[in-house]
């Protein structure tokens, strides 16, 4: 899998946690989406990782350090290392082998994944828009994310270079 450098990183990141504008039209407009959905941040977070530092036999990213639930605010990923999307390192691959040779996944596509899963997403909100400015930031580095039938969200290598949503 191609690695999602730290300036692309940090831009996808911007975006999910501060919105984004689009023009449309010849009009502006600003987009914001909730990166948990219709869920709890802390149920959204318990999702992807274990916060059990005993037994990490879930599949879910295991937090190195143990941290304070209680603590615990919406933005906190975006600025902890403990999340690792800051930064890639190599985890376990929760989703089946074939997206990945080496098992190495970026948490950061596991954390966009999981913000458009059927169970997480929010259908009366206009996430399509937040989708497609992720996928067009992510083709700079040869990922894309596509829905599968069922809903599902996976990513996939793709040609590297610019894509320009059809609107």
């Amino acid at each position: 899998m191609r690695k999602i450098t730290k300036y692309t990183r940090k831009y996808i990141l911007d975006v999910v946690k501060n919105g984004f504008w689009e023009k449309r039209f010849g009009i502006w407009k600003f987009y914001r989406y909730s990166y948990n959905g219709k869920l709890d941040y802390k149920d959204f977070l318990y999702r992807i990782y274990n916060f059990d530092t005993i037994n990490n036999k879930t599949g879910k990213i295991l937090v190195t350090k143990k941290i304070n639930w209680s603590r615990l605010t919406k933005n906190c990923i975006f600025n902890d290392s403990n999340f690792k999307l800051i930064e890639f390192s190599p985890i376990y691959n929760k989703f089946d082998g074939n997206k990945n040779k080496g098992n190495e996944v970026d948490p950061l596509l596991i954390f966009l994944c999981e913000i458009f899963h059927p169970e997480v997403r929010r259908e009366e909100v206009d996430w399509s828009r937040l989708f497609k400015k992720i996928n067009s930031i992510l083709s700079i580095e040869g990922i894309t994310l596509r829905l599968t039938d069922e809903g599902n969200c996976i990513w996939e290598e793709s040609k590297k270079g610019f894509f320009s949503p059809v609107v």
